[in-house]
């Protein structure tokens, strides 16, 4: 799940849309090759959870072949129930002692049995942070959830090389796209159709991240989504909140964001580093630019990547 070589196509499947986009590289730059959605039946995602495999896998097949995107790999991502990211501390040990007893901290942190789960860890600090101990950050999903989402892309034509989380590749979108403020807490938020996704960093370490189901007070619901970072880490006000999704567009939801925390809300650009042609892709960047970062950063991921 945290999985340089192949290029991938950024897959990004929505309750209501697939979006997809496939990047091109010269050296460190990116130009976007190919872009597009694709509805899907009302009810085939659900929660981040894929019901219908086979509606889901032909919008994909309509989607690839309407945009001629030709990459055979497919980075997309998992949220919603049944995803999980934790941050644990664990004592010092060798990664072989790490990877023997990994399991047992999963049972540990995770309110599911380890053999109904997909799990991968990567250790993010060592003892001179944590005083002795490591810190280690744990993703893990349901084998159901990845194993539907597998067969979706299988029956779509492409191969599933990485299954990332939604959170992580909002980051990454944001990091390769934004200017990083030194020690800077940054908020981004997803506000999506159905769902909000709310992921804290600082300096590239991810400090919190909640997937919470979005119902009619958008505005409301994505308050108390950043309020739970600060009942779960205590007082850390944020330095600024980056928004995206499709409802982020909506001046109530910045005016209230900017009024309740007091600090700069901005967009996720997640073509401002990324050529963009409109004129050869038929697009406005602008008029995407909301919808696409998850599947940008999806992109900018490489198979084998971790």
């Amino acid at each position: 799940m945290f999985q340089k070589s192949r290029q991938l196509v950024g897959v990004d499947i929505g309750s209501t849309a697939i979006k997809a986009i496939e990047l091109t590289q010269a050296g460190r730059h990116h130009s976007v090759r190919a872009f597009g959605t694709e509805p899907v039946p009302g009810g085939a995602v659900v929660d981040g959870t894929i019901n219908d495999v086979a509606a889901v896998a032909d919008a994909m097949r309509r989607l690839f072949e309407r945009h001629r995107i030709r990459t055979p790999d497919v980075a997309a991502s998992l949220s919603g129930s049944g995803v999980f990211v934790k941050r644990i501390t664990v004592p010092m040990m060798s990664e072989l002692e790490l990877a023997a007893s990994i399991g047992w901290e999963v049972e540990q942190h995770i309110p599911l049995d380890v053999e109904e789960l997909h799990f991968d860890y990567e250790r993010v600090s060592d003892s001179a942070r944590t005083g002795g101990a490591m810190e280690i950050l744990l993703a893990a999903a349901t084998k159901e959830k990845v194993a539907r989402h597998v067969d979706a892309i299988t029956k779509a034509g492409k191969t599933p090389a990485i299954l990332d989380v939604t959170a992580f590749a909002l980051q990454n979108a944001y990091e390769v796209n934004h200017e990083i403020e030194p020690n800077g807490l940054i908020a981004l938020i997803d506000v999506g159709t159905g769902s909000i996704t709310v992921h804290v960093v600082r300096d590239g370490r991810m400090l919190f991240t909640r997937d919470s189901a979005a119902g009619n007070d958008v505005v409301g619901e994505t308050i108390a989504a950043i309020d739970a970072f600060g009942r779960t880490l205590g007082p850390m006000p944020l330095d600024r909140i980056v928004t995206t999704g499709g409802a982020s567009k909506s001046p109530a939801l910045v005016d209230a964001l900017a009024t309740r925390f007091g600090v700069r809300v901005e967009p996720l650009d997640p073509f401002r580093r990324i050529a963009f042609d409109p004129e050869r892709l038929d697009l406005d960047a602008a008029s995407v630019a909301a919808t696409a970062a998850v599947a940008v950063g999806l992109a900018l991921r490489r198979r084998n990547d971790r």
